[in-house]
């Protein structure tokens, strides 16, 4: 995916950061804590990409907001949203960002790594950015109620 894509995706990071911060996101409930365990998940029998749609896919897009990462509607269509969230998955996973679902996003779907803190003890409401990673993660009461890819721009 070109890199201009990308920084106009990442756009959206701010606004669902604003958003969520502001209170008014309903799809990322603010006190909710990040859950790490499968609880359940079925992983696909298909790689899941971009124009994809079915049940595998909203099943997709349920567990990365169980993770709290933002795939848009859970409405079973791979949209630019869900590609985002796999992307930002991707890269708190340490997994070779494609966009795309292959057996090993797959595993790592339903046995996650918890994101580490950026900053210890940092304040309960509170932004932090991994330039290195491109995710930024948004806190509230300390725990992740949002994980979103970023873009620092190409260079341009």
């Amino acid at each position: 995916m070109p890199e201009r894509h990308r920084w106009a995706l990442g756009l959206g990071a701010a606004a669902a950061v604003a958003t969520v911060l502001s209170g008014t996101m309903t799809a990322v409930a603010p006190a909710a804590p990040v859950q790490m365990s499968s609880s359940g998940y079925a992983p696909a029998a298909r790689t899941l990409g971009p124009g994809m749609y079915g049940s595998d896919v909203k099943r997709l897009q349920q567990r990365l907001a169980q993770l709290a990462y933002y795939p848009g509607p859970a409405d079973g269509q791979f949209s630019t949203d869900t590609e985002e969230a796999v992307w930002a998955f991707q890269e708190v996973q340490g997994i070779t960002v494609t966009g795309t679902v292959t057996s090993k996003t797959e595993r790592a779907l339903v046995h996650p790594r918890s994101p580490q803190p950026l900053v210890r003890n940092g304040g309960a409401l509170r932004v932090e950015v991994s330039l290195g990673r491109r995710v930024l993660y948004v806190y509230h009461s300390n725990k992740i109620v949002l994980i979103s890819h970023i873009s620092y721009g190409g260079g341009y």
